[in-house]
């Protein structure tokens, strides 16, 4: 399960003995190699050398280590640059990018498609089955970074060649994206130009910007799909293979990978100056536990089986500031992947790098190559608590309470759509969304991540809340699934910007926001939005207020509605800000305003309403449930106690009741009743809708 990655290429051939030696003596599994070797494997074009990784892959299996290989099409050798310079991608400035760094290589692009197939099959020849070879990870982190997408030819001719396959004719696209507004209309889809800001007078067409992220996407979809057709012609059947996402990267869905992969991965880098700013002045150093758990929720919500490829080790040399972790915080994320139902840890990387654009990112390693790091000791502390408790993780689901699962919409297009398009800058659809996700984890659900794009058949009675928050482009099946599931007896909890447009991101012929004012059964009478320097107050029926700024619907709901929190000021004082009502057997929340914090307090009251056992976890606190063992995860920077009801008398197996900041506690909870906060079991994938 657990492992490392080691790049044999960059360091002298004399070390590495030792080197593997160190990795399995820390209790490392595994080790994860080649990925950014392609000039190593490939020096001239044609020219292969495979002796190198030979070795280090003996002296892997010698030190008892099972191997993942990667294919390294991220980090094409200057030859290609030089001689197939269209196999490099164009930034939206028309600028093609140079030799120099990495992900420099344009995905749609024929030479380069064919240069990496050539060496990925030549590895998958030679390696493909070996005993101890149990993985492959294709490429790395798809996509350009802050450069996406590209703007090369090859790009430009896929682009109207998706288009069309995607609407036939000319005359539907036209009418999809609306082109008799300002005579934007085509009579071919040759005529059809990437949608580029760079190189548009004004404003983009939204429709072909949307298109635009759906084909860039796509396309790197399709890049890890063929590279995996490739590997599976010559690997062994019982090997995985896998992309490592990054997390929160929206320019790549994951869901559009249709097939190939067999576990999708993570990387994550918790503290890299990126924080969101949760309470407690230590937290920046430990990490922000909704984001890392959505993140694992969203990666385990593909198809069940997920991992975590790259887990930050200590500093890094990227981010806008770098701190140093706080002590455990490490062990704190293992375990915090372990809880989610991971089957793989991995770390980018083993030692720290002593040149390169890498020097300040930190490894298990000193520098000096055979000192122990802070993440290196917690690394191997993990390891053998895994090793200890390897029985108790997976073994299966212990029989306990009726299980009850909290379920959340994740809609890529919308989010994509609500951020070309978000009315106010200062609106952040993925932020937004996040706060409905935080507030089932708060109250202790086990979440399932769902897209409502359609797959295979899904029984929404098996949720006890659904969430669909910011699911703004909606297909009309869509809203009659909802309405069954609430009349059924299901509580759903709908967002502000609900179902106003359809999947072309066309308002339909009604007044706005006719369709959710139809299903919730109440008049929409407008939404604000703020500049900045003002706010607006909502008014809560305990008689607190709390501020608003970004985004705020004014509600008039029927006489039995619930009022959760009205307009405190504007001259829409006094209306409502969000409201609930039973339907049939359920009850349906409507939750109008965007702020954070009170847009978790109003999701949590809702739900408490209807569910007063769900009692609140401590702030910046995660618990789930794992095979047998419940996991108690304090992010806090502040000690926390276990409460009582989650584990009922289990004496610790791992750590104490009383945590530190960044401790784990953990205890078996076979043979007692399974708490009521946090039930759903971590196999349970729920599929998409």
């Amino acid at each position: 399960m657990i492992g490392t990655y080691y790049y044999p290429e960059q360091w002298p051939s004399k070390d590495w003995a030792a080197d593997f030696k160190r990795m399995r003596a820390m209790g490392l599994r595994h080790v994860h190699m080649a990925e950014f070797a392609w000039v190593q494997l490939e020096p001239r074009e044609g020219e292969f050398r495979f002796d190198w990784l030979d070795a280090a892959v003996d002296l892997a299996e010698a030190n008892d280590l099972d191997i993942i290989l990667c294919t390294p099409t991220a980090t094409p050798p200057v030859w290609v640059a030089l001689d197939y310079p269209d196999a490099l991608m164009v930034r939206a400035n028309g600028r093609r990018v140079t030799h120099g760094s990495r992900a420099q290589r344009c995905v749609n692009a024929p030479a380069f498609n064919r240069l990496a197939g050539r060496i990925t099959t030549k590895m998958a020849q030679r390696y493909g089955q070996l005993g101890r070879v149990i993985g492959w990870q294709l490429d790395n982190e798809i996509g350009h970074y802050v450069n996406a997408p590209c703007h090369c030819p090859a790009c430009e001719r896929a682009f109207r060649q998706y288009l069309q396959a995607r609407y036939g004719e000319i005359g539907t696209l036209n009418q999809a994206w609306g082109t008799d507004f300002w005579s934007q209309n085509y009579d071919s889809f040759d005529q059809i130009a990437l949608p580029n800001p760079e190189t548009l007078a004004y404003l983009p067409n939204e429709h072909a910007l949307l298109d635009f992220r759906r084909f860039f996407s796509r396309s790197q979809a399709r890049f890890l799909e063929r590279q995996a057709t490739l590997l599976r012609r010559h690997i062994a059947a019982r090997a995985w293979v896998t992309h490592n996402f990054i997390a929160g990267d929206n320019q790549v869905h994951p869901r559009h990978v249709t097939g190939g992969l067999d576990l999708f991965t993570l990387t994550l880098y918790p503290v890299a100056g990126r924080f969101s700013g949760r309470t407690g002045a230590e937290c920046f150093r430990i990490g922000d536990p909704m984001a890392l758990a959505f993140h694992h929720d969203f990666a385990r919500g593909h198809n069940g089986r997920w991992g975590v490829m790259e887990q930050q080790p200590g500093q890094v040399n990227w981010g806008p500031h770098n701190c140093r972790p706080f002590p455990g915080a490490v062990r704190l994320w293992l375990w915090t992947a372990v809880a989610h139902g991971a089957e793989l840890l991995d770390t980018y990387r083993f030692r720290q790098p002593r040149c390169g654009c890498e020097q300040y990112h930190a490894g298990l390693i000193h520098l000096d190559g055979t000192s122990v790091t802070a993440g290196g000791r917690e690394f191997s502390q993990v390891a053998a608590e895994l090793e200890t408790l390897a029985a108790l993780v997976t073994a299966p689901t212990s029989s306990g309470a009726k299980m009850q699962r909290a379920a959340i919409l994740h809609d890529w297009e919308s989010l994509t759509a609500l951020a070309i398009h978000p009315q106010t800058d200062r609106f952040d659809p993925v932020a937004a969304w996040l706060r409905y996700y935080a507030a089932l984890k708060q109250l202790g659900f086990e979440v399932v991540v769902l897209s409502p794009e359609r797959r295979r058949p899904l029984d929404l009675s098996r949720y006890a809340v659904l969430c669909v928050p910011y699911v703004d482009l909606v297909a009309p099946q869509w809203l009659a699934e909802w309405s069954r599931y609430v009349d059924g007896g299901g509580h759903l909890i709908l967002s502000a910007r609900s179902a106003t447009r359809d999947r072309k991101g066309h308002f339909p012929k009604t007044r706005y926001g006719q369709w959710v004012m139809d299903l919730v059964g109440a008049r929409l009478e407008g939404y604000d939005v703020l500049p900045v320097g003002q706010q607006g107050r909502i008014a809560l029926p305990d008689g607190s207020t709390h501020p608003w700024e970004v985004w705020a619907e004014q509600w008039q709901p029927p006489a039995d509605a619930e009022i959760l929190a009205t307009f405190g000021d504007q001259f829409y004082a006094g209306r409502a800000a969000a409201f609930q009502r039973d339907l049939g057997e359920g009850r349906l929340s409507l939750i109008g305003v965007d702020a954070a914090g009170l847009t978790e307090r109003l999701v949590q009251t809702a739900i408490i309403s209807r569910r007063p056992d769900r009692v609140p976890l401590p702030e910046n606190c995660l618990f789930h449930t794992r095979g047998e063992l419940g996991i108690f995860l304090n992010y806090a920077d502040r000690p926390v106690r276990v409460p009582d009801h989650l584990h009922r008398g289990a004496p610790p197996l791992v750590g104490e009741l009383n945590l530190p900041p960044a401790g784990v506690c953990i205890w078996r909870i076979s043979g007692i009743s399974r708490p009521d906060a946090g039930e759903a079991s971590c196999s349970d994938t729920g599929g998409v809708l």
